[in-house]
C-alpha cells in the first residue's frame, strides 16, 4: 500500500521547485536591475564630477585674472574695473598660425602640382629629344608639294571664272 504522506511530499517538492526556478530568475532580473542603476548612476555622476571641475579654470595675475576655457582653450584677462569685473580675449597667435598653416598646405599642394606637370613635360621633351633631330624635306620634295598647291589654286581660279561667264547677262531697261 502507498504511504498517503508521500503525495503531499511530493507535491510539496513541485511547489518548492517551481518557487526555486521564480526565485532564480526573480533573482536575475534583480540584477540586472541593479547593474542598470549602478550604470545610470555612474554616468550621471561622471558629468558632475567634470562641472566641479568647470569649464572654466583661472590663474591669478598681476591686475586681475587669466581665466582658460578648457572647451575653446580661448585665454581671457579678467580685471576689476570700477564696480564690475571685465573680461577680454587675450590675443591669441594660435589662431593666426592656424590659418597661416593652412594656406601654407594649400601652397604647398598647388605646387606640388605644379611641379608634376612640369616633371610631366620635362619627360615629354627628353622623349623628343631621344627621337633625334628632325630631318628637313629636301628641295624637290618642296617644289613637288609647291606645285601640286599651284595647280590647286590654277583649278579654283579657272573653275571661279567659267561660272562668272555663264552669269546671265543683265537685261537693261
Amino acid at each position: 500500500m502507498s504511504d498517503p504522506v508521500k503525495p503531499s511530499q511530493n507535491l510539496i517538492r513541485l511547489y518548492v521547485n517551481a518557487f526555486e526556478e521564480d526565485f532564480i530568475v526573480s533573482n536575475r532580473i534583480g540584477l540586472y536591475a541593479c547593474i542598470f542603476v549602478i550604470a545610470v548612476t555612474v554616468g550621471a555622476v561622471t558629468p558632475v564630477q567634470s562641472e566641479e571641475t568647470g569649464r572654466y579654470s583661472m590663474s591669478q595675475v598681476e591686475g586681475g585674472f587669466l581665466r582658460l576655457d578648457s572647451v575653446t582653450g580661448e585665454v581671457s584677462l579678467c580685471r576689476k574695473q570700477q564696480e564690475d569685473w571685465q573680461c577680454r580675449a587675450v590675443s591669441d597667435d594660435r589662431r593666426k598660425l592656424s590659418s597661416e598653416i593652412q594656406e601654407l598646405k594649400e601652397e604647398n599642394k598647388e605646387l606640388k602640382n605644379r611641379l608634376a606637370d612640369l616633371e610631366a613635360l620635362s619627360d615629354l621633351r627628353s622623349f623628343k629629344e631621344k627621337e633625334g633631330d628632325i630631318e628637313l624635306p629636301k628641295k624637290t620634295d618642296v617644289d613637288k608639294v609647291m606645285k601640286f598647291v599651284e595647280d590647286i589654286l590654277q583649278g579654283i581660279k579657272d573653275m571661279a571664272e567659267r561660272l562668272q561667264d555663264q552669269k546671265e547677262p543683265e537685261t537693261s531697261l
